[in-house]
């Protein structure tokens, strides 16, 4: 399911050879698979989970947190056509069972409390404030009661990829009010857990 926003999104590639290109850029950059690592090793998934990766892109970090717990259930959202196709290449390629989704963060098709921890990764950036608050409220709504969220952005004195983002958006996190809008949407316990390469907030927070 897709909706159409009332916000510009600009997002991070916008054709096939660029998100292929991006994914190069990320590992150059100290953002590729040891950074993902990272969160999922943070994020405390166990087999019998069901995850939720928002804005998951070309599933790069899906498809390390699979190998790892073959036994969890994973999903992946992300509005991007191109993106989303490449993750499902991806997918049959390398024969996991992830299904991956086109969605808007603001208007997950899931149900009501049936996910154990979502994970969302360099994404609000990408989005308006109201945007922000509006995706951090539906990750609330569909995790269980005692469900983890792990948002993994820039933070205060980080920088952002200015070649793809917008600047605009990019605001909140400079001002470090990541923390604030997981609390306002209802998440207690709220802390910055990791602080990745000097710019990049790993957040926790429970329903």
């Amino acid at each position: 399911m897709t909706t159409k926003t009332n916000y510009i999104l600009r997002p991070a590639i916008a054709k096939p050879l660029i998100h292929w290109f991006y994914d190069t850029y990320c590992s150059a950059g100290n953002l590729g698979k040891k950074f993902k690592q990272k969160i999922i090793k943070l994020a405390g998934i166990k087999n019998g989970d069901t995850v939720v990766d928002i804005g998951c892109g070309t599933g790069v970090l899906l498809i390390e947190a699979q190998k790892q717990f073959p036994q969890a259930k994973f999903i992946g959202f992300d509005p991007e056509q191109e993106a989303s196709t490449i993750a499902r290449k991806r997918m049959r390629r390398l024969s996991i069972p992830i299904v991956v989704l086109e969605d808007w963060a603001e208007e997950l098709w899931i149900a009501d409390n049936s996910v154990d921890v979502a994970l969302s990764t360099l994404v609000l950036h990408h989005l308006p404030t109201d945007a922000k608050i509006e995706s951090l409220k539906e990750m609330h709504r569909i995790l269980k009661p005692g469900g983890k969220v792990i948002i993994s952005d820039f933070g205060p004195g980080g920088w952002g990829l200015f070649l793809f983002e917008h600047r605009g958006y990019l605001k909140d996190h400079r001002l470090g009010l990541i923390p604030e809008f997981l609390k306002k949407s209802g998440f207690k316990n709220v802390s910055v857990i990791h602080k990745h390469s000097k710019k990049i907030d790993i957040i926790q927070g429970e329903k």
